[in-house]
């Protein structure tokens, strides 16, 4: 250990004398000079024992306290930069919900909700001054900010409406309904979307319209351009697609009153229409025969004698109320 100690001094005198050490060690060495010098003159470089000792001691404090300090500093430092670091993960986060929240909420619609009963027949005049007839049991949302954007769009949630569209060549009108996309600039026509009806029917009372349905969000184009008095109707259980002529204006005669067009519709398919169209709860009892679909024009004011017009039509039985309707097939 001694014969390291006198090592180290030697090392150390070295650079002293060379003037390698650093400023800390430099002037513990220079101190321990000034300490010692007596009658103006050092003591020599070769030092007793006691005095070797004394250094060492000094030098070694030094040192160590020189260590401690730097260790202490770097975890001082260490430790502010990770409360700094997740100080600024803390902003940055918080930063990012803020923005995502902000952005959320920019992007958020809101709308005006119109909605019909069974046996409500609805008018609503659009911002832009296009009206909306609403059939019975039919939503449709607005946007509150309507006719403020380059479309004019709005939601057929479900049942069926006629739209009279105000012409803007420079903001197309459109009408979403679940997958489906209608568009036009200016134009009158029928949508029939109802749940259980299994099929999307647009019918053109003028101008042209253009019809896609949307599949994983890639459009399918069903219709380039409808005209006057052609009907697309879109099966959704057979994927099966018509358009074919007729006259549109039948098909929108319930914006009149209580009469009702009816295409390509099976009994109980039927039997939800009156419902929805007469208010009043229809039951329809089936037999074993084939279902057939059938199109009926209904043109009476009660519900009576629409019954009885599709009774010489189709051949059924029923049992009609003030409370209810049942239709049954077969004897």
């Amino acid at each position: 250990m001694k014969f390291k100690v006198n090592k180290f001094l030697s090392a150390q005198f070295k650079k002293f004398q060379q003037q390698q050490l650093g400023d800390k060690q430099r002037h513990l060495i220079e101190n321990w000079f000034n300490e010692k010098e007596t009658a103006q003159h050092k003591p020599q470089v070769l030092l007793d024992a006691t005095s070797k000792a004394e250094l060492e001691e000094r030098l070694f404090a030094g040192i160590l306290a020189g260590i401690e300090k730097q260790h202490t500093t770097h975890w001082y430092q260490h430790r502010y930069i990770k409360i700094a670091a997740a100080l600024v993960v803390i902003s940055i986060a918080s930063l990012l919900v803020y923005t995502q929240k902000h952005a959320q909420q920019q992007n958020q619609v809101t709308y005006r909700i119109y909605e019909t009963r069974n046996g409500e027949v609805k008018k609503i005049m659009l911002p832009d001054s296009s009206t909306i007839w609403m059939n019975a049991a039919t939503v449709i949302k607005v946007p509150k900010g309507f006719n403020t954007s380059n479309i004019r769009e709005i939601r057929l949630e479900h049942g069926e409406a006629f739209f009279q569209v105000k012409p803007n060549a420079r903001k197309p009108f459109q009408v979403k309904t679940r997958n489906y996309i209608t568009t036009v600039l200016g134009t009158s026509f029928n949508i029939r979307s109802y749940a259980g009806e299994n099929g999307y029917q647009v019918a053109v009372n003028t101008g042209k319209v253009r019809v896609e349905k949307m599949n994983e969000n890639k459009p399918q184009l069903l219709s380039a351009g409808l005209i006057k008095d052609q009907i697309l109707i879109f099966n959704e259980q057979t994927h099966a697609l018509v358009i074919k002529d007729g006259n549109a204006a039948n098909l929108m005669a319930w914006t009149s009153g209580k009469n009702l067009q009816l295409e390509d519709m099976d009994l109980i398919q039927i039997g939800k229409a009156l419902e929805r169209q007469y208010g009043i709860p229809v039951k329809v009892l089936l037999g074993n025969e084939k279902k057939l679909k059938y199109t009926i024009a209904f043109n009476e004011p009660e519900i009576g004698d629409a019954v009885q017009t599709l009774a010489l039509k189709t051949g059924i039985n029923y049992q009609l109320t003030n409370q209810s309707l049942i239709i049954k097939t077969g004897r």
